[in-house]
């Protein structure tokens, strides 16, 4: 049996609306910020609370949904985490991420899976190699899939970089990248 047409339509109205990253916030609950065109969709779609606007409440659902989204993928990726810190990481590697590859699955434990993927088409900075084996390292701890990379000892720079905090990092050079031998 398939969904009523007016549901689907809310559905992917509402999945269009979540997935614009939260760039300004303000008013009283510091809330992401909707141009006025949205804002006149909004109105016409969400009803307003006792407590909150029809914009207050979808600028909740969509702050949450991103602040989800990026704690997520900071458990699933803390090598990658702690390569860019919370910041970079979540607007650099998260955030593109998710403009290609919104979750499309009822449940989150797939979210997250082709980050290894993407970094492998889009990600094209000078540490791409290191990005995208820590990824893939971080992916397979997490899936239980690893394979150990060719060259280079990533479990063992991984397992050195998860002893600090993120913060860390930030202010200090990381361990060694040993070649195997």
């Amino acid at each position: 049996m398939s969904a009523p047409a007016s549901l689907e339509k809310m559905q992917y109205w509402l999945a269009e609306m979540v997935r614009m990253p939260v760039r300004e916030m303000e008013g009283r609950f510091r809330l992401p910020l909707f141009d006025p065109e949205h804002n006149r969709e909004i109105r016409e779609n969400i009803s307003p609370g006792p407590f909150l606007s029809s914009e207050e409440r979808m600028g909740l659902l969509r702050q949450q949904f991103w602040f989800r989204m990026f704690v997520l993928m900071q458990e699933r990726y803390p090598g990658l985490l702690r390569l860019f810190g919370y910041a970079d990481f979540n607007f650099s590697i998260v955030e593109p991420f998710i403009l290609k590859y919104f979750p499309d699955h009822w449940s989150l434990v797939y979210f997250g899976e082709k980050l290894p993927q993407w970094i492998d088409e889009e990600y094209h900075e000078e540490d791409r190699i290191v990005v995208l084996e820590m990824a893939r390292t971080d992916a397979a701890s997490e899936w239980k899939l690893l394979v150990e990379p060719e060259k280079y000892d990533f479990v063992g720079f991984r397992r050195a970089l998860l002893e600090r905090p993120p913060e860390y990092w930030e202010e200090h050079p990381f361990p060694a990248l040993e070649i195997k031998t």
